[in-house]
This record gives structure tokens, C-alpha cells and sequence, in this order.
């Protein structure tokens, strides 16, 4: 497996990635490396399927699948690159707000990563971040200004690299497009309210412009 095929999910891994709830709640605030090596604990309580990653198709082949497990794995295969090259200890958390969301994009402390719901920092690079709408614009504004503003941190033509399809179907690659009217999201999520599992659609999207207008829709319902 590459970085790049776990990050356009074309690495084959499945998509469950085995978070839970923390029986050591000091951990939440630990690297993702403590908290991998962690799932030796549960050897005597669940079977050791339940702990592996397994493959669904073959890493390299170009089937497309989402995966948690990938993005959990490329969070924590930056997290040791990143520590190793500085002599630092910093968790995937700390190395974004450093690196992103205050070295290039300078904004607020409303943009962070942290433990979801389960308070397991497995699940904080696949999608335990929470922001701001003022923060969001800050980062969609500077987008359209166009690939070269920001060439001198991503590289040369960083977007078009980015946005080349990695899938059999060429439908998918490492970014979404910048130069848009709204930045848009629609998905499909599974959440648990008061105790019950149930199917979160949402679709928001709101516009770049302070005349624009916004929308968001959420609905869920009962698995």
C-alpha cells in the first residue's frame, strides 16, 4: 500500500476502523502509534479478526472502496514521518493545527481535531474535525485565488496533481475542486442518538460570496 492509494481509498482496506470506546480515557490525547499498538488489549475480549485491517480488494488495482481504516492508517503513517524528520512527538491533531490550519491558513482556535464520539484518536483522520463557517470561507477564499497563491507551501501545480483521477472509473482523486460558487458536502453517516443507531443524510452548502445564499438539509431515521 502507497500513501497515495490510502488517501484516494484505492488501498483496498476495509471500511470499519475498529474505534471504540477508550477503556483508558487519558489516551484520547495520545499519538495514533500508542494508540494502534493499544489494540493488544482487547485480545482476550474479542476474537482477533475483529482487531485486524482486512483487505477487500488488492492495494494497486484501482478499485475505489472508502475506507476509515485507510485514512486512519495515512494519519498515522504522516504522524511518524512528520515526528521522525523534526525529533518532535506531536499527535496528527497538533501536526495540522501547526502545519495547516495555522501555518498556511492562519485561523481560529474554532478549527481543531479531536476524538469523536468514541473518544478514540483512531477516528481523528477520518473526520474528527470540527470548524467554523468563518473559517471555512477563510480557507475557500484563499483557494480561489488559484493554485499558484499557494505554490510556495503544496508545490507546483499542487491542485491539478491533487484532482488527477486515482480510480478504474477516473472519478475520484486526492482534493475537490476550489473554484466554485459554494462549497457544497453531501453524505450519508451513521450516528447514534440517545442510545439508537440511525442513518444521517446531510446536504449543506453555502456560498462564497457574503450575498450568497446557504442551505443546509438533515434528516435521519431509524435503522
Amino acid at each position: 500500500m502507497t500513501l497515495e492509494q490510502l488517501l484516494s481509498h484505492t488501498a483496498g482496506l476495509e471500511c470499519e476502523d475498529h474505534c471504540r470506546p477508550m477503556q483508558d480515557p487519558s489516551l484520547a490525547s495520545r499519538i495514533l502509534q500508542e494508540r494502534f499498538l493499544q489494540e493488544a488489549i482487547f485480545i482476550e475480549t474479542e476474537p482477533p479478526e475483529s482487531r485486524k485491517y482486512r483487505h477487500v480488494s488488492k492495494p494497486g488495482n484501482q478499485i475505489g472502496y472508502y475506507s476509515n481504516a485507510g485514512v486512519a492508517l495515512a494519519s498515522w503513517m504522516m504522524e511518524i514521518a512528520y515526528n521522525k524528520r523534526y525529533k518532535i512527538d506531536l499527535s496528527f491533531a497538533d501536526i495540522m493545527k501547526k502545519e495547516i490550519f495555522q501555518g498556511v491558513f492562519s485561523l481560529s482556535a474554532q478549527t481543531v481535531i479531536r476524538p469523536g464520539p468514541t473518544g478514540d484518536c483512531i477516528q481523528s483522520g477520518a473526520g474528527d474535525m470540527t470548524s467554523s463557517v468563518e473559517d471555512l470561507l477563510k480557507v475557500a477564499k484563499r483557494l480561489q485565488q488559484g493554485e499558484a497563491s499557494l505554490e510556495h507551501v503544496f508545490g507546483i501545480k499542487w491542485q491539478e496533481t491533487m484532482l488527477r483521477p486515482r480510480d478504474l472509473f477516473e472519478h475520484h482523486g486526492l482534493g475537490c475542486i476550489a473554484n466554485e460558487t459554494s462549497i457544497q458536502h453531501l453524505g450519508l453517516n451513521q450516528e447514534c442518538f440517545g442510545g439508537e443507531i440511525r442513518d444521517v443524510s446531510a446536504m449543506v452548502a453555502f456560498p462564497l460570496s457574503a450575498s450568497g445564499t446557504g442551505m443546509a438539509a438533515i434528516c435521519d431515521f431509524l435503522l
